[in-house]
């Protein structure tokens, strides 16, 4: 059975998860826990087996890089790391370059997002199936240029990895399609706000609600994208 531990101020995600968990064949093989506490020492870590640590970050930013501390001070670095968090940060893009097994989920979430992102984090994946790590599920605006355009249109990035993007947006004014060459432009705020410019070529695309498409696309240089998200630490 694997052991899951959600370290939140309330049991609200631990009861969602548990609730999808009874109707699905697989929910019985996990073990779900709680604690608001997160100032666990690392022989806890060793001694308890955790599979998965489920980490809610707080709002207050001070309480955020305490916690961020601990994970790199305490916890093992092959623990997969489920964080709930309203935004990417540069904190959080910085635990890609510490931790195997790294994904995002954007808050606020319903439960079967939850409880899907624990069974594929937690999944022994085939050779060539591998997921990519770190993820981030989030709706960053950014703004999409077509190479040798110059023109950009926005939209909002729905999933990061360092494999590549997908993103959607309602401007049909570049026409895009699989095959183009594109450039995403993505702010992450902070304490000093970021900015990167990622290379990328669209692989495919449908449409989606309110008229907006989406696309999917891989970036053209992967040690860059990775080197340029560790930028500023």
């Amino acid at each position: 059975m694997k052991r899951v531990l959600f370290v939140t101020p309330s049991y609200d995600e631990q009861e969602m998860v548990e609730e999808v968990a009874r109707n699905h064949e697989q929910g019985s093989a996990f073990q779900f826990e709680s604690t608001a506490s997160f100032g666990q020492s690392p022989e806890f870590w060793e001694q308890t087996k955790i599979d998965l640590l489920v980490l809610r970050l707080p709002e207050d930013d001070l309480l955020q890089a305490a916690f961020f501390s601990r994970l790199r001070k305490d916890v093992p670095r092959h623990l997969p790391i489920l964080v709930l968090s309203p935004a990417i940060s540069q904190s959080l893009l910085q635990l890609s370059s510490v931790f195997t097994k790294v994904r995002m989920l954007k808050l606020p979430l319903n439960g079967f997002t939850l409880y899907r992102a624990i069974l594929d984090i937690t999944a022994v994946w085939e050779p060539g199936k591998q997921q990519v790590h770190p993820r981030y599920t989030t709706d960053q605006s950014v703004l999409i240029g077509l190479k040798g355009s110059g023109a950009k249109v926005p939209g909002v990035l729905r999933n990061l990895s360092v494999g590549g993007a997908f993103f959607e947006s309602a401007d049909q004014t570049l026409g895009l399609k699989p095959t183009d060459e594109i450039k995403i432009e993505i702010n992450i705020p902070g304490h000093e706000a970021l900015k990167y410019e990622f290379d990328a070529r669209i692989v495919w695309m449908k449409d989606g609600p309110d008229g907006m498409t989406g696309y999917g696309c891989t970036f053209s240089d992967l040690d860059g994208v990775y080197q340029s998200l560790m930028k500023g630490f």
